[in-house]
């Protein structure tokens, strides 16, 4: 569990655990954060890193924002760098970070930071 306004550093890669084995994200390592919102508005979540290596293509990394705390199907949004959406006070979304170490140098690992802002309605 996350809050609204906390920053998360970390590092994903190889040695993580699959989340969605069952669909287009069945080799990606993954990490899973539940957030729930504090009140009624706009949930920001902002992914960095480091540089990527130049012969690393762009999507390495991404980001999916899922309502309730399931984290599989369709997510609400989708991005390789940030994404935002409505959010329902009390209400559980489940922040999932994929990982493809394969388009990565070995060992395949990538530090990240995530970031939570809230804007209120």
């Amino acid at each position: 569990m996350i809050s609204v306004g906390d920053v998360i550093q970390a590092s994903i890669g190889p040695d993580d655990p699959i989340c969605d084995p069952a669909h287009w994200d069945a080799q990606a390592p993954c990490k899973l954060f539940l957030l729930t919102a504090p009140s009624n508005g706009t949930l920001h979540v902002i992914l960095t890193g480091p540089p990527l290596p130049p012969t690393s293509s762009l999507d390495v990394i991404d980001i999916l924002l899922f309502d309730g705390p399931s984290y599989t199907g369709a997510p609400l949004q989708y991005s390789t760098r940030s994404v935002s959406a409505p959010v329902v006070e009390g209400r559980t979304y489940a922040i999932r970070i994929n990982s493809y170490p394969y388009l990565l140098p070995p060992p395949g690992n990538l530090d990240f930071e995530l970031k939570t802002e809230m804007q209120v309605s």
